[in-house]
């Protein structure tokens, strides 16, 4: 339970493209099937992916 409220508290902080981006390869795309179906290149979804990990490390860090 807890796990699924954390989940959507972060996919709620992503932006619009990068929340698209992760839910097709949570679909189990691959990179470049997942920019086909959004209409970008493969190297669009490795940029969203490397913002995604880069925000989910700043979510879970412990505060300062």
């Amino acid at each position: 339970m807890i796990e699924r409220v954390a989940a959507r508290e972060f996919l709620q902080s992503l932006k619009g493209a990068q929340r698209a981006v992760l839910a097709q390869l949570m679909a189990g795309r691959t990179w470049r099937e997942a920019g086909d179906a959004l209409g970008c290149s493969s190297a669009n979804v490795a940029y969203h992916m490397r913002r995604i990990r880069r925000r989910y490390a700043e979510w879970e860090a412990p505060p300062v």
